[in-house]
C-alpha cells in the first residue's frame, strides 16, 4: 500500500525529489541510510516520471480534442 501512495505521490509531481532522495539512500531493513547508496534507483524515478506525465499529457490532449469536436459537431448542426 505504501508503494502506491509513493507511486501515486510521483504522479502528482508533488515533492517528488524527497521521495527520491529517499529511495536513493535507503540500504536495507533497519539500517541507517547511506547518501547514494543506490543511486539507480534515481533513473528508475527519473523516468517513471517522464513516462507519467507524458500518459497525463496525452489523456489530456485526448479529452480536449474529444470536447473541441463534440463543440464543433454541435455548431454544425446549428449552422446547417
Amino acid at each position: 500500500m505504501q508503494a502506491m501512495l509513493s507511486m501515486f505521490e510521483l504522479t502528482t509531481g508533488d515533492n517528488w525529489p524527497d521521495t527520491m532522495h529517499s529511495a536513493m539512500n535507503a540500504v536495507a531493513i533497519n539500517s541507517q541510510p547511506i547518501i547514494n547508496h543506490s543511486s539507480q534507483n534515481g533513473l528508475y524515478f527519473v523516468a517513471f516520471i517522464c513516462i507519467a506525465f507524458f500518459l497525463m499529457v496525452k489523456v489530456f490532449v485526448g479529452v480536449f480534442m474529444k470536447e473541441v469536436r463534440s463543440i464543433t459537431a454541435r455548431l454544425w448542426t446549428v449552422i446547417v
